[in-house]
């Protein structure tokens, strides 16, 4: 990705103080408010970024039980690397993504199961939404979340911000050979009919 190591930094931090929020006030199915302001942050300050909201099915283990659905937004970055702000969906263990109705079906444990048409209708339902806000078309279903989230999130940014150029102005010019973790805000990668889940063999 084309940032700094210090926009990589903070962009991590945003994500991780949205799902704060949300984890904070029992926030739950806001993916379009989550997707609509973090795409909103990328965009103002990286436009060159490529960044685009996608709709995704999803899969996740929860109770030793695999569930999936559809009807989920989350933020893409070069086209494989998915960001999720949504707390719901983050704290879900094995979660796998995809993009695509074939493979999703070729890993689907319920194929037979009356809901997988309802959930592959709401994936394609999502697909449109996901086209308008990639268009630039505010789609914010609830303003007052979306608003109450971003005034959170930028409380605290601008705090570490500010913690970030005291310690520049104070600190002495680290060791060149000094190495740092690398900061890795991404937690999945999306799955195309090429790529196996993760916990698949």
């Amino acid at each position: 990705m084309n940032i700094t190591k210090m926009d990589e930094i903070i962009l991590a931090k945003i994500v991780f103080y949205m799902r704060e929020y949300q984890e904070i006030h029992g926030i739950k199915k806001q993916c379009l408010a989550n997707c609509q302001y973090l795409y909103d942050i990328i965009r103002m300050n990286h436009p060159t970024l490529n960044v685009k909201v996608k709709s995704v099915l999803v899969t996740f283990i929860e109770g030793g039980t695999t569930f999936y659905m559809g009807g989920h937004l989350v933020i893409i970055l070069d086209d494989n690397i998915v960001i999720e702000p949504s707390h719901e969906i983050f704290i879900c263990k094995n979660t796998n993504y995809y993009d695509n109705i074939k493979c999703f079906m070729e890993n689907c444990p319920h194929k037979s199961d009356p809901t997988t048409k309802q959930v592959i209708n709401n994936f394609i339902t999502f697909i449109k939404i996901a086209d308008k806000m990639n268009s630039g078309i505010l789609m914010v279903a609830d303003k007052k979340f979306y608003d109450d989230q971003a005034d959170y999130v930028e409380k605290h940014v601008h705090n570490l911000l500010e913690v970030i150029e005291f310690n520049r102005m104070i600190l002495t010019k680290k060791s060149d050979n000094k190495k740092t973790n690398k900061i890795d805000f991404a937690e999945n990668s999306l799955c195309t009919s090429s790529v196996k889940p993760k916990n698949q063999k």
